[in-house]
Formats: structure tokens, sequence, C-alpha cells
């Protein structure tokens, strides 16, 4: 393969990057051709010295989603960086969705917990209307303090999301960082 159809190639398997962030990526890999040349390499050795530009353009969109879902924080960019580390091969299927998957039940049955412990005590004193007074009172101040303990929940939940967001994006980046290790081993 020439240093033409490298570079094209590359190109269009980084069309998932924005125009700038590409436009950077093949200008390294355009450094790395003229200094190697240079050095008096040919292209193809320098072509087979880096290897497949697949596999490089998985690499390097994993890297940039992961980077992105570090600066924004939001369920779509987190998604698209744990898509891009999973493309990069069978041990990230496993290694990234299972854990991914689980922190995800967790959080989801928290959430649940949380709001039913301030939906169910509300909806229970409409059930409550026909007890006398003594009753009703215990059944409103039960309501009260499970409902007020779901709130404090809820508010605990959304601070734990945020810190299991940022433990996520690291697991991502060591995830990344291990295979870009892996693959320099070889």
């Amino acid at each position: 393969m020439t240093r033409a159809a490298f570079m094209t190639e590359l190109d269009r398997l980084l069309k998932g990057v924005p125009d700038k962030e590409r436009k950077e990526l093949l200008a390294d890999y355009e450094e790395h051709f003229y200094l190697a040349t240079a050095e008096g390499k040919t292209e193809e050795d320098i072509v087979r010295a880096l290897g497949s530009p697949k596999h490089i353009a998985r690499e390097l969109t994993a890297t940039y989603h992961v980077e992105q879902a570090e600066t924004k924080f939001s369920p779509s960019t987190i998604l698209r960086a744990i898509f891009a580390v999973v493309s990069l091969g069978f041990f990230n299927l496993v290694f990234v969705l299972g854990p991914f998957f689980a922190l995800i039940a967790v959080l989801v049955s928290l959430y649940v917990t949380a709001f039913s412990l301030i939906v169910v005590p509300v909806a229970s004193l409409f059930g409550q209307a026909g007890l006398g007074a003594g009753q009703f009172w215990l059944t409103f101040f039960v309501a009260l303090s499970c409902a007020a303990l779901g709130v404090l929940m809820m508010v605990g939940l959304l601070y734990l999301t945020k810190w299991a967001y940022r433990l996520l994006v690291r697991y991502l980046q060591f995830n990344l960082q291990f295979i870009k290790q892996k693959g320099d081993d070889k």
C-alpha cells in the first residue's frame, strides 16, 4: 500500500471524527511519513510499520470519543465512547459492556426505589381519608418521612450518577491505554 492509498483509506475511516480533528490527525500521519521518508524508509515499509488503517482509525475514533465523554457530560457522548471502545475487539465486548450494563442496572434500580419512596407514600394518603384523625396523622407523617427520604435519595443519586459517569470515562481511558499497550507490544 502506498502513502496516498493509506492516507485516503484513513481519511475515509475517520468519517466519525469532526473535520478539524480529522485534519489534525491526518497531518500527524503525513508528518510521520515525511520524517520516515527522510530517514530513507520506503512508503511500503512505513505503512507496514504503522499497521492497518482500519485498526488505526478505530483507535483514533475511540480516543476522540472518550475525550469527548470526558469534557461533555451527556448520555450520547458516553454511549458513543463505549461503542467506539467496544469496536476495538471482542475483549472489550466483555470488559466494557458488562460493567456498563451492571452500572446502568444498579442506577436504574436505585432511581426506581427513590421514585417509589416519593410517589407511593403520597398516593397512600388518598387511601387513608376514611380513617380516624389519629391514624390519619400517623400515616401522614410516615408518608411525609418516606417522601423526604425519597427526595434525599434522588439528590444523592444525581451526585452518584455524575461520579459513576466520571468513573466510567476513566475506565474507558484505562481500557484504551491497555489496548494501545497490547498493540505496541506486538
